[in-house]
């Protein structure tokens, strides 16, 4: 991490590579190694600054209102440098835990979430930035953070690329109107877990109704009819929930493979065309894996739920439910004679309250079919 954004303190680590080397490495060739490490990574985004340049000219060019909108080229990694957007996201598969993609919407609105302000050693730098963690990064602390960085006053220095005249780091005001509190990093974690189930998943970059920035998920269904995913509650809207969406317009999506941003003089989350293949509508920047740096990345697996029989707690904690409430009429109501339940009327809100617990929303279609019933 670089010296001017490393926050004050001090961290002691012991590390063991196993299984060992036989002989001890050669100081002077790992070095050599590493050198060149950097220097292909200072190569590919030198490459990749300069089509992300051509491309963002040949957008802006189309209609200069386009410079206002909401669209995020790069963003700043854990140790201070910068990546492309796409290098944040990858299929991901956790196993027999997440088994369906509505349990991986449901898993991650749980993650805890906090905002990091606290002041860093300026350095001479004197915006904050957003910093986005890595998929392992996120799952091993079970939190979505958004650290803040300070960002420089000048022209962005991307691994030592100048990038003058053009933020890469979130050209259009993508940063502006607030923060969205860590859901960046929730957005793409989901995204990332529904292409494991082989959706046609999408990061969204526009705002919300007052205005302000905002990240969710979007996947393509037939006809490239979108539905779209909230990270932070693990809603589902689909495109005839537009009453209740909280969404205003886009500006961008990608995923791991591609970015496009939104050329249509409609930028509305409702009257956007998301037929991302049609040039005149979506203005792409390509980019393969082959050619963007490599971040690194651990699998981490879920381990399994600690609660040896989920139906013996549950029964357990309902009569126990049932015991408090049986209480508070006696005491609080004043109600003499012994509780009786209808279990025939808990068998029919049983499928509403599992609705509840698994989708995460009362607007989803289950929970309205549930209540019908």
């Amino acid at each position: 991490m670089p010296a001017s954004t490393a926050p004050a303190g001090l961290l002691t680590l012991q590390l063991e590579l196993r299984p060992p080397f036989s002989a001890a490495l050669d100081e002077s060739l790992l070095k050599s190694q590493q050198r060149l490490e950097h220097a292909r990574d200072a190569d590919v985004m030198a490459a990749f600054v300069s089509r992300a340049k051509a491309w963002w000219g040949d957008y802006v060019s189309q209609n200069l209102a386009f410079k206002a909108r909401p669209i995020k080229v790069l963003a700043t990694g854990e140790d201070g440098s910068q990546y492309p957007v796409c290098c944040f996201v990858r299929p991901l598969q956790l196993g027999r835990c997440l088994a369906s993609a509505r349990e991986a919407a449901r898993f991650v609105s749980l993650l805890r979430r906090r905002e990091d302000l606290a002041p860093l050693p300026s350095g001479g730098q004197s915006e904050l930035a957003e910093c986005w963690c890595l998929l392992h990064t996120v799952l091993a602390s079970g939190t979505a953070v958004k650290v803040s960085l300070r960002a420089r006053a000048g022209p962005i220095n991307a691994r030592g690329v100048e990038a003058k005249g053009f933020d890469l780091n979130g050209a259009g005001g993508g940063n502006k109107g607030g923060g969205s509190g860590g859901r960046e990093e929730m957005a793409l974690l989901l995204c990332s877990l529904l292409l494991g189930f082989g959706l046609d998943a999408w990061v969204v970059v526009g705002r919300l109704h007052d205005g302000s920035g905002h990240s969710w998920v979007m996947t393509r269904g037939p006809l490239a009819s979108p539905c779209f995913w909230e990270p932070a509650t693990g809603v589902r809207y689909l495109i005839t929930d537009v009453d209740t969406w909280p969404y205003q317009s886009v500006g961008c999506v990608f995923n791991h493979n591609r970015l496009a941003a939104n050329c249509q003089c409609d930028d509305s989350a409702f009257g956007t065309s998301y037929v991302l293949e049609d040039a005149a509508l979506w203005r792409e920047l390509p980019m393969p894996p082959q050619d963007l740096p490599a971040l690194p990345w651990s699998p981490i697996p879920l381990a399994p739920s600690p609660i040896p029989d989920p139906l013996a707690l549950e029964a357990h904690l309902e009569a126990q439910l049932r015991a408090a409430a049986a209480q508070h009429r006696r005491q609080a109501l004043g109600v003499e004679g012994l509780t009786v339940w209808d279990d025939t009327l808990a068998q029919l809100l049983m499928p509403a309250l599992a609705a509840y617990e698994h989708v995460s929303g009362a607007g989803s279609e289950g929970c309205r079919e549930a209540r019908r019933k």
